[in-house]
């Protein structure tokens, strides 16, 4: 694992006086997820934003310049991508726990979770971000259990306050009314082009996330309410998933499957009430 402390401050503070983590499976998956919360923390000089990446990233696509990249040297670009974008995004900590997909989906679940229960441990954040269990990408969904696996390790004193799920691999607009969140994004939007652009070997390499993040965005905010002007010029989506920090929560699968059944019956019952 690195730990990589943006200014060089003394790692055990910089942890320690974190208020909001995010969790991600991938690198650029943080911004991706997140750049509402770490924009908003900019602001506040009360708010210290923390992020944790749990695989290497060797196996991302590649194409241009990046086509004949070896999975180790993508796994160094990667890493050093996401300390710029710490740098850049003012975290108070940035962690690489550098494991394989395999290892993270099957191989060392528990050794995954210990590690994650441990930074929990050391940020102690009032509020985590992860991958919502929806996420179509296998990958996204194994960081999401691992993470409840490690919140439900820890005495319920050291946990989270709330955890809430983000879109990367499939937007949260289906989610039926009473289960979506919506929250400004203009902080974090106005830096996405830059900060998202420090992912080269991505953006560059056959992937436009820069764009694709600032679409989402505005596309949030312009079509979560049919009925009434936008609240907002950009917007995230995120599920509230507090509900999990409870050793007497439902089970993940029962979670968001109850989600779904909500959304089948809102599209099924206004279907029926027209034709």
């Amino acid at each position: 694992m690195i730990i990589y402390i943006p200014g060089n401050r003394e790692e055990r503070q910089a942890m320690a006086e974190t208020t909001r983590l995010c969790i991600a499976a991938h690198q650029d998956d943080v911004e991706l997820m997140s750049l509402a919360v770490i924009g908003e923390c900019r602001e506040k000089p009360d708010e210290h934003f923390s992020a944790a990446v749990v695989t290497d990233g060797a196996s991302s696509p590649r194409t241009g310049k990046f086509a004949d990249v070896t999975n180790e040297q993508m796994v160094q670009l990667r890493i050093e991508e996401q300390k710029r974008a710490a740098d850049m995004g003012g975290y108070s900590s940035m962690a690489l726990l550098g494991y394989s997909s395999s290892d993270v989906k099957f191989n060392k679940r528990a050794q995954t979770e210990a590690d994650i229960a441990e930074l929990i441990e050391k940020c102690s954040p009032e509020i985590l971000y992860t991958h919502n269990p929806a996420d179509r990408h296998e990958t996204h969904a194994a960081v999401f259990c691992r993470v409840i696996g490690a919140i439900r390790s820890l005495p319920a004193e050291k946990r989270p306050k709330q955890l809430w799920g983000c879109e990367v691999w499939r937007s949260l607009d289906w989610l039926p009314e009473g289960t979506k969140t919506v929250v400004d994004s203009e902080k974090g939007s106005l830096m996405a082009k830059d900060i998202l652009s420090v992912f080269e070997s991505q953006v560059e390499g056959g992937k436009s996330y820069d764009d694709a993040y600032i679409g989402r965005q505005l596309a949030n905010a312009t079509f979560s309410e049919s009925h009434a002007c936008d609240s907002h010029k950009y917007a995230s989506a995120m599920l509230d998933m507090s509900v999990l920090l409870r050793d007497d929560g439902p089970d993940p699968k029962d979670f968001i499957a109850s989600i779904i059944d909500s959304f089948h019956r809102e599209v099924t019952d206004g279907l029926t009430k027209l034709l």
